[in-house]
């Protein structure tokens, strides 16, 4: 679609000087997306409203004209889902003031990045479940649920949601009434605009970090022993265990920046984490791990909640060519410790992305979500998967131009390995690591048809383009 001179005009009015037109710088950043891949769409307009008056106000003229609007909080989608070939493109990131209370709630507007908000609380002795990637919109990490460090301790970040500041299709500003805060906690934004968020805060005192490498040839025990382990072991202690194909034609390649534990040309394996305590108590829980004769370089050490926040965050670090970039991240929700034949399957697709020389690489990451999150029911919330027990998520490198037939081969690759963990997957995934061959009923199963209610009342006419309305 196209916007009109007086369409323009309309929105300098409502948003002077933050209005993009194709071409301008202002446009320019605000459609450039995580994977490359997504940088060549094309929104008729970019717009990076100063405060929640002038969302109220975009939000109001787009609801009169019959004009869609997507919505990013700033940070990063893995599919580059916001920005849009149709409607308007409104970039929150000029919203994304963080402020700690004495009170001990956090005040962010929803253009704040995770690194803002644990910059805000580190020092202050109190802490929130928060995801790992520094550059993460807050805003689109709450909406969709919120894993992150101490998630099987705390519960998502969404379950941490005191208040919340909405705008809906009308124009309306609402503080949250409870039909909108439901489908704000896990509904990915489908409800309306969130402008201001306030989060309640627990106190924290010591935090250790774990980094632990694994011997490739050994990684089918590695997938076993963590997933046994993080079935069983208290909460405090949460890993998380990733294996990432190397070289430098490989997606998520780090052989270039030298890690101990990264042989050039073979898969890494790493867990990462952190423990709620001290670190003579996280030895003695990992032991199974440590004491194991495949374990490489282990780094146990007690350190400030930031620091261990962010101990796993090389997941932007790519020095690959400039034409392979992470672009497609599949998950699926799983229930239960791995057997051996899972593991195995898993093992196996790596081992074929790292070697199959027509593909570009990739990964899988494993994350404990048991615990806290299910202390309350998949009714209670938008965030339908409660009492599971891991989030896998699938990574795999893509290449530019874009490519059918690997397309296709990832397609293979996602239906395959789904296939052969089926006896421990619920069919369940979340969304926001949301790919292609989702549908709404795998984020949000039974939940689906009441999120759809709230939007019906919120939204009638569809303004919003959402994952349940693209």
């Amino acid at each position: 679609m196209a916007l009109e001179a007086c369409d323009f005009r309309t929105l300098e009015n409502l948003c002077p000087g933050r209005v993009g037109a194709p071409g301008s710088p202002l446009y320019e950043a605000g459609r450039r997306v995580f994977s490359r891949a997504g940088r060549i769409r094309s929104p008729a307009a970019v717009l990076r409203p100063a405060d929640r008056n002038q969302v109220a106000a975009i939000m109001a003229w787009a609801n009169a004209a019959g004009i869609r609007l997507s919505i990013r909080s700033g940070g990063h989608s893995f599919d580059g889902f916001p920005v849009r070939d149709d409607g308007v493109l409104l970039d929150l990131r000029g919203l994304s003031a963080v402020r700690y209370a004495p009170s001990g709630y956090l005040h962010a507007m929803t253009g704040a990045t995770v690194g803002d908000i644990a910059r805000a609380l580190d020092g202050t002795g109190r802490a929130m479940p928060i995801g790992e990637c520094p550059t993460v919109g807050v805003g689109g990490l709450v909406l969709g649920g919120g894993f992150g460090q101490c998630t099987r301790h705390f519960g998502l970040t969404s379950d941490f949601l005191a208040e919340a500041t909405v705008v809906t299709a009308s124009g309306q500003i609402h503080v949250t009434n409870a039909n909108l805060f439901w489908g704000l906690r896990g509904g990915a934004g489908c409800v309306g605009i969130v402008t201001d968020l306030v989060f309640h805060t627990v106190p924290i005192q010591q935090v250790t970090g774990v980094t632990l490498g694994w011997r490739w040839d050994a990684a089918v025990e590695a997938i076993l022993l963590f997933t046994q382990l993080m079935h069983t072991a208290p909460s405090e202690l949460d890993l998380q265990l990733s294996i990432r194909t190397t070289g430098a034609d490989r997606y998520a390649d780090e052989a270039s920046a030298g890690p101990a534990d990264v042989i050039p040309g073979t898969p890494r394996v790493r867990i990462d984490g952190q423990f709620l305590g001290n670190q003579d108590d996280a030895r003695s829980l990992m032991r199974p791990l440590l004491e194991h004769p495949a374990a490489l370089h282990a780094s146990i050490r007690e350190e400030s909640f930031f620091d261990a926040v962010f101990v796993s965050n090389d997941f932007l670090h790519d020095p690959a060519p400039a034409t392979l970039r992470p672009h497609r991240i599949a998950s699926d929700i799983g229930r239960g410790a791995l057997g051996a034949v899972e593991a195995a399957a898993i093992v196996g697709q790596i081992n074929e992305l790292q070697f199959a020389p027509e593909l570009p690489g990739g990964a899988v990451g494993i994350e404990a979500i048991n615990g806290a999150v299910a202390a309350f029911t998949p009714q209670e919330t938008a965030f339908f998967h409660r009492g599971q027990d891991f989030v896998y998520h699938w990574g795999l490198g893509d290449r530019l131009p874009a490519d059918a037939g690997l397309a296709a081969r990832h397609d293979a690759l996602l239906q395959e390995i789904r296939h052969d963990l089926a006896g421990v997957l619920t069919g369940g995934r979340y969304v926001n690591y949301a790919d292609i061959l989702d549908t709404p009923n795998d984020w949000w199963g039974d939940d689906t048809d009441q999120l759809m209610s709230v939007v019906q009342e919120h939204d009638p006419d569809r303004i919003l383009i959402s994952r349940l309305n693209p």
